[in-house]
């Protein structure tokens, strides 16, 4: 017999700190706290499963992404996503084909929920509040930390997340190793000239090693090393190593682990704060990184490039998502798209063409990528009247890959959705910005795969 359904609303806070859910062929409960209240508000019944995403203190939910299903004579909640500030986190769930967003208003955040759950979580909908002020949202200076940029975590999906936010400077770093990964890691911060430690997991037998960053230098990097061990759902974290500015590595802490990434900012900025997931074992670590002089850094999805092609005034270029490898590629903005042209391989999405319109004629971009023996299929738009509003991206790490493949692309307009391009891959994005049109592509192709897609928006014409 079906559990009786309820209606519940958490109302309106001053932000939503941390979000977990439960899950298992559909999501069986959320759970949420925010600032301001000390109670957790859980909603719908535990699942095997748990996921979720701790927010840093200047940290705020612009968007919700959800998936459905429909089980028996009911709608359930399949997976959830969300887009803050920063980043963005999930889809935590089971993705489908069915899909809902929900995008705050400008100048708003997402700041409470609301919705209806039975045993199962059967729908959610939220509350819009003001963008929290910079005196109550965070205590970071103006030195450029709220500028900082939050680099996705690498490793496993298991443990519990944690988040330290960003900070000035990162002096020690202490990791303790067990008998099959990292166990428990220690940083010590400084912020507006006091020094903080925040510590994650539990030590072992053997202790924990330090690395010390010298006063004139920073992190610029670290190496993630994972591996999926008996016992464990996901990968768990085996070794890390850290480098700096000046040239200093630190020893490997750990063993060798099967994956391997680079947490390191684009710009080159510095290592000031880090996040993560932590169980028995480190299941995933992420990183803050700030501007390393006064020099202004682009930081993020959606802010202007710093070194834009000529012609792009008015446009924006958001950054490419998906794995770190092939040689770049940069078609530029234009006045808008007229065609796009994806073909497949074996393993993900092999190649792309883009067909634009700039001063009223037609201009066809190059080549990124390699033909198949299967044609590329072809996305017409109806141009002018027609235009990409925004384009989904998977891309999953793939068998002989150093780093992961665009396996699939999907394209939204003012008027309708292209079919996907591909396959779905085990990570998705939405590259986006609202009241904005893209008018451009870039990324990086390898010999015959496609690791990266970035986009270039413009404001819609009114």
């Amino acid at each position: 017999m079906a559990a009786a359904t309820m209606s519940w609303d958490d109302g309106k806070h001053m932000k939503v700190k941390k979000v977990q859910i439960t899950y298992e062929d559909v999501i069986n409960s959320i759970e949420a706290e925010y600032d301001g209240d000390q109670n957790p508000h859980r909603h719908g019944t535990p699942g095997k499963k748990s996921d979720g995403v701790s927010l840093s203190p200047d940290e705020y939910i612009t968007d919700v992404t959800g998936y459905y299903r429909t089980t028996g004579a009911e709608d359930a909640i399949a997976a959830l996503a969300f887009k803050t500030n920063k980043t963005e986190y999930g889809p935590y769930g089971n993705k489908t084909r069915n899909q809902f967003s929900i995008h705050a208003p400008k100048d708003n955040q997402i700041a409470g929920f609301q919705g209806i759950s039975s045993n199962v979580l059967n729908s959610i909908d939220v509350h819009f509040a003001p963008l929290p002020s910079s005196s109550s949202a965070s205590s970071t200076p103006s030195s450029g930390l709220s500028q900082a940029n939050k680099v996705e975590a690498q490793g496993g999906k298991g443990g519990t997340s944690w988040d330290d936010g960003a900070h000035e400077d990162v002096r020690r770093v202490f990791v303790g190793q067990g008998e099959s990964g990292v166990t428990y890691v220690k940083f010590e911060y400084e912020k507006n000239g006091n020094k903080e430690s925040r510590e994650h997991g539990k030590k072992s037998l053997l202790g924990a090693e330090v690395f010390e960053v010298d006063p004139e230098d920073y992190i610029t990097s670290v190496e993630v090393q994972s591996d999926r061990i008996f016992g464990h759902d996901t990968e768990v974290i085996t070794c890390l190593i850290f480098k700096t500015s000046k040239g200093k590595t630190s020893p490997p802490f750990g063993i060798e682990g099967q994956q391997k990434y680079e947490l390191k900012d684009k710009n080159g900025g510095k290592l000031v704060g880090f996040h993560g997931r932590v169980g028995e074992l480190l299941h995933a670590l992420g990183a803050y990184f700030a501007p390393s002089s006064s020099t202004s850094s682009s930081g993020g999805g959606s802010t202007p490039s710093t070194n834009q092609p000529a012609g792009s005034a008015g446009s924006k270029k958001l950054e490419a998502k998906g794995g770190n490898a092939g040689n770049p590629w940069d078609d530029g903005p234009h006045d808008g798209v007229k065609k796009v042209y994806v073909g497949q391989g074996e393993s993900g999405v092999s190649y792309v063409k883009f067909i634009y319109e700039k001063d009223s004629n037609e201009v066809p971009g190059n080549d990124h990528g390699k033909k198949t023996l299967l044609a590329p299929e072809e996305f017409v738009l109806e141009y002018p009247n027609e235009y990409i509003t925004s384009v989904e991206i998977n891309y999953d790490r793939i068998f002989g890959s150093e780093a992961e493949v665009i396996t699939m692309l999907r394209f939204t307009t003012n008027k309708r959705t292209s079919p996907p391009f591909g396959l779905e891959g085990a990570k998705s994005v939405l590259l986006k910005q609202d009241g904005h049109k893209i008018v451009g592509f870039h990324g990086k192709a390898g010999s015959d795969i496609m690791h990266q897609v970035g986009v270039y928006v413009k404001p819609i014409s009114k």
